[in-house]
Order: structure tokens, then C-alpha cells, then sequence
């Protein structure tokens, strides 16, 4: 029904519809202007975390593989370490690894070197990721968290 000089609510929906498309079409197509380093960095953070508290809910240890290609997740279920989770380094990034404030050389083959255990705690360790003159650090003082940044 069409009221003399106004418009009807499912056309002003439609309105707001087509808006709504439009917007999220333009915020799509707007390159995202952080560094692939800190994305990744950002990811793994998010990862690890969900690997640590997976282990707290689960019961069963969680651990972090480290490769000079990439980093896998696993979870250990029937006295086995199984992959659940792999992903390669970027491209023109360099990885650095510390465990116990010692630095590590990342091995060729992955082992569980991190492990999340199920009472909260896991291995102290850092890990930079450097693209450029940028690095990006994520850390876990033992806590079972990983964070951001530098270690305190």
C-alpha cells in the first residue's frame, strides 16, 4: 500500500538491503594494509590459543610443531600425536624460535617441541616473525596463553 508522497516498508527495506550490499561489496574490495608477517602472526596467536584451550577442555595435551617450512598442530589422542592442524611460513618472512629464553634452529622434520598441557601450563617460548624491517613476536611465559609482543 502506497501513501501519497512516502514509500511503502518493503520498499524502504530494499532500500536499506541494497545499501547494505553495497557496503560490504566496497569493504571487501579495500586491500588490507597490515604486512603479511603480522597477519600470519595474528593467525597463529588465535591457532595456538584455541590449541591451548582445546588441551584444558579436552583433557589432553596439545602441541606446536616448528619446520623451517611451516608449523603443525597436533593433539594427542590415543598415546599418539596426531596433525590436526598445518600451515607453510610466507613468502620473504623469516622465523626465529626461542624455547626456555634459548635460541633454537627450527629442524627440518616437525615433533611436538610446544606442548600445551591440560592443567594450563605449556613451554616458555617466543617466536618472531620478520618481513622487512618489521617483526612480530608471539610469546607464552608458561601460562598456557599465547600473547603478543615482547615477554615481560
Amino acid at each position: 500500500m502506497r501513501r501519497e508522497g512516502g514509500f511503502t516498508l518493503i520498499e524502504m527495506m530494499m532500500v536499506l538491503l541494497i545499501i547494505g550490499l553495497m557496503s560490504t561489496a566496497v569493504l571487501l574490495t579495500i586491500p588490507d594494509k597490515k604486512p603479511v608477517a603480522q597477519n600470519f602472526t595474528d593467525d597463529l596467536v588465535r591457532d595456538l590459543n584455541l590449541a591451548a584451550q582445546t588441551s584444558l577442555i579436552s583433557g589432553q595435551p596439545s602441541g606446536l610443531g616448528l619446520t623451517r617450512d611451516g608449523y603443525i598442530i597436533y593433539n594427542f589422542q590415543d598415546e599418539v600425536w596426531r596433525q590436526s592442524d598445518q600451515k607453510n611460513w610466507p613468502e620473504n618472512v623469516s622465523v626465529r624460535f626461542e624455547k626456555d629464553r634459548r635460541r633454537l634452529e627450527l629442524p627440518r622434520k616437525a615433533l611436538p617441541i610446544i606442548i600445551f598441557e591440560p592443567t594450563g601450563q605449556s613451554d616458555i617460548f617466543r617466536l618472531t616473525l620478520r618481513q622487512n624491517n618489521l617483526s612480530f613476536d608471539l610469546y607464552s611465559d608458561g601460562d598456557g596463553r599465547i600473547k603478543h609482543g615482547a615477554p615481560s
